[in-house]
């Protein structure tokens, strides 16, 4: 009786959240915060990706694997997305007009995103109301989300790429995928899984694999960027690996807009 209890107690949690989570845009209660993408032989910002927060009024800021799991599950991933897109799209014209330079912007696509029928044509009408550059937005997409159907995210993957946008696959080395997915993936950024960089220090063979990764890359043409990187000699090693493009706390965590413009812009 008591786990009926809470278990319809949960239901109620749930109903409530997803209730919020309805009204959370039309309050202006979603935010984007923006981690810095470094070269790490210059020192120079490259670019940030946008990562969506929850500030809610009662709870404070919520981390997206806490609300997207049930966003997802009641289907209202997808306005959420379109916020996203839009945000970060306009942020992109608000500093190329503020500081006037361009920074390069990447959004995550979730699946239920990503293979809706007509993703290609939000992204597009998007980028064309506010009026941006393609290039300078790049969508990044997980390795496991790519594999459901792989004939259908090629031909999305090109009609995007022939917009001007630029796709990375995210977390690769996390799911089932081979390395021979990269060479029939019509992608331009890989992004090595922060798991591969926490052992990188201690296991030969995480040094082996990352190597491969990298010299594999490289043949094929794509960026290389290593993710969740802390500490230096993780740098330092991944600068030895011809890896310069590095994003994670050593250089930056993510950031409100305020404070990305204060730390990476106003100099």
């Amino acid at each position: 009786m008591k786990r009926k209890k809470k278990e319809k107690l949960k239901l109620l949690d749930d109903q409530v959240v997803s209730m919020d989570l309805r009204n959370a845009i039309q309050k202006g209660q979603f935010k984007l915060y923006y981690q810095p993408k470094i070269d790490s032989s210059s020192r120079q910002l490259v670019g940030a990706e946008a990562l969506i927060r929850w500030e809610h009024p009662v709870e404070g800021l919520i981390l997206p694997g806490k609300f997207i799991p049930l966003a997802e599950e009641t289907g209202f991933i997808t306005e959420i997305g379109k916020w996203v897109l839009q945000e970060a799209c306009q942020q992109i014209k608000d500093w190329q007009n503020k500081y006037h330079q361009a920074i390069h912007l990447s959004i995550n696509l979730s699946a239920i995103e990503f293979y809706q029928s007509n993703i290609v044509d939000i992204i597009k009408d998007t980028i064309q109301k506010i009026g941006i550059e393609a290039h300078l937005l790049q969508i990044e997409l997980t390795e496991s989300m790519v594999l459901i159907d792989i004939e259908q995210v090629i031909v999305k993957m090109q009609a995007l790429q022939k917009l001007g946008i630029k796709i990375g696959l995210d977390d690769f080395g996390t799911g089932y995928s081979s390395l021979s997915h990269l060479q029939a993936l019509p992608i331009n950024v890989l992004k090595l899984d922060r798991s591969f960089i926490t052992n990188i220090e201690k296991e030969e063979i995480t040094r082996n694999i990352v190597q491969t990764i990298i010299t594999l890359a490289k043949l094929l043409n794509l960026e290389v960027i290593a993710e969740g990187v802390e500490k230096i000699e993780q740098v330092e090693r991944l600068q030895k690996m011809g890896c310069t493009l590095i994003q994670g706390y050593y250089y930056g965590e993510p950031l409100s807009k305020i404070d990305f413009e204060r730390v990476y812009l106003d100099r």
